[in-house]
């Protein structure tokens, strides 16, 4: 028998999977909010902000940052902050580990109505 929502529950089961290897989004220590940091609004629908996901045995395979990114709107492009950066996480797939696309003048293209997720490697 097939579920109305497989897709669906495919793509939250993989949203968990990521989280479970993400230290910065795991974090239930009292200090956790400390880890969010450069909230920023872009325009009205548009949001994002950096999550620290640094621990003590970091090795150069982790991922330093991730950048989180909700779009209620149509599609828009920002800014990326420096760094050489991997999209973790999209509308279509979550652990898609593929290279961001950007509009001609440099800015990240993020797609109407969905959520991003980046990660930056330790350099």
């Amino acid at each position: 028998q097939t579920l109305e929502f497989a897709d669906l529950l495919e793509y939250y089961e993989g949203l968990i999977s990521l989280r479970k290897k993400l230290p910065g989004l795991c974090d239930k220590s009292p200090n956790a909010f400390k880890r969010i940091t450069e909230k920023k609004v872009w325009k009205d629908g548009v949001v994002s902000f950096l999550v620290d996901n640094r621990t003590e045995q970091s090795s150069r395979d982790d991922w330093d940052q991730l950048l989180i990114i909700y779009n209620a709107e149509d599609k828009t492009s920002v800014t990326l902050p420096s760094g050489n950066w991997t999209v973790l996480a999209d509308k279509s797939g979550t652990d898609c580990l593929k290279q961001p696309s950007f509009t001609k003048d440099g800015q990240l293209i993020v797609e109407a109505r969905c959520g991003m997720m980046l990660g930056r490697k330790v350099e």
